[in-house]
């Protein structure tokens, strides 16, 4: 009965968390309920999702263990299991895994749409980018605005692995736009007077990453009685984390924001220069930048070619 409760309350707890994503607590809440060895499968496949997320093999193969012991199969299960073969580097079965699951009729569009994310990763990982541009598309066409972006984003990273002609890329990486039509950018006619130039830097890779190596000359270096920096980080701080807010004048986590809230942060910031860091790499910020928080925004140094956008 005691545990019953343990379990209960830790499920409690777990639904309360507003951002499952890169959330510590919530991590650490899913290896309690685990430890527990619950039976419901709505848990086990809310603490699947966290052990994934957080690429925590040896969890999510366990979880996966007990939903096959307590039930039948279901459909999305599929992605379940091609998502933990891929972590396991099993590339073969995860592909196997990720096609068999698409040739289930019950399956959703955003439980293929993942299918084909994941056979995405795995083609660029075999070399195959033509496949993987191709497979991140049909991943996009299936998916909302935001998921969208992101696996379009995947698709025009694999075109860069392929010869393909300039124009083309080009008109391919200006349709990354199209996804965003319904937000409405910031109008900036306003001049605002402030003392010194406030520069914002905005990334999910203000952690431990190469990115950040280029980063830090710029955070270290610059002139303070000119500039305000200002740092939005879009990722699980770690000690380079804690190395950047030392050097900066403002640090903002935004992980647990939507792009629109992120914007918001921003601009009531009133950031004079915005500068993206990422680019059409992972988790990308552009969909924030395509509300135009700031006056002058550009994109650089993790990302090597245009972003599309006109807002920047």
């Amino acid at each position: 009965m005691k545990t019953e409760e343990t379990l209960q309350r830790l499920t409690c707890h777990l639904n309360q968390v507003n951002n499952l994503v890169g959330d510590a607590d919530a991590l650490q809440l899913a290896e309690k309920i685990l430890q527990l060895k619950p039976r419901n499968r709505a848990t086990l496949e809310k603490i699947m999702g966290i052990f994934l997320d957080n690429k925590c093999i040896a969890e999510a193969r366990e979880t996966m263990n007990l939903l096959a012991g307590y039930y039948s199969h279901k459909p999305y299960w599929y992605v379940f299991k091609a998502n933990i073969a891929y972590l396991e580097n099993n590339y073969a079965v995860a592909m196997k895994e990720a096609k068999d699951g698409l040739s289930e009729s019950e399956m959703e569009n955003w439980q293929r749409a993942l299918l084909y994310a994941i056979m995405g990763k795995i083609y660029l990982s075999w070399g195959e980018a033509e496949q993987a541009m191709k497979v991140y598309l049909a991943s996009c066409r299936l998916l909302g605005t935001s998921s969208a972006c992101s696996e379009y984003s995947n698709a025009i990273f694999s075109a860069h692995y392929l010869e393909m002609p300039q124009q083309d890329v080009l008109t391919m990486t200006k349709g990354y736009e199209k996804l965003l039509t319904d937000i409405t950018p910031y109008q900036h006619t306003n001049k605002r007077q402030h003392d010194k130039i406030r520069v914002g830097y905005v990334s999910p890779d203000f952690s431990k990453s190469v990115v950040t190596i280029f980063c830090m000359c710029m955070f270290a270096g610059y002139d303070k009685s000119r500039f305000a920096v200002y740092v939005y980080a879009k990722c699980a701080e770690d000690y380079v984390s804690i190395e950047i807010k030392k050097s900066v004048d403002v640090w903002r986590n935004i992980i647990s924001l939507s792009h629109q809230e992120a914007a918001e942060v921003i601009y009531n910031d009133e950031i004079d220069i915005l500068f993206d860091v990422s680019g059409h790499t992972g988790d990308s910020c552009l969909p924030v930048m395509a509300y135009k928080p700031a006056p002058v925004q550009l994109s650089g140094i993790g990302w090597f070619d245009t972003t599309g956008l006109s807002t920047i």
